[in-house]
């Protein structure tokens, strides 16, 4: 696995089909790059 991840956030509670999750605020943009173009 590799250690350059991108944590955006973390799950707060699961509750059968049910995830509640919190980000993290100091993000500021996410994106990703794909055929040399850029998408949010």
């Amino acid at each position: 696995m590799s250690k350059n991840i991108l944590r955006i956030g973390r799950v707060i509670e699961v509750s059968g089909a049910k995830v509640v999750g919190e980000l993290e605020t100091s993000i500021e943009d996410l994106y990703r790059t794909y055929k040399s173009r850029r998408y949010q």
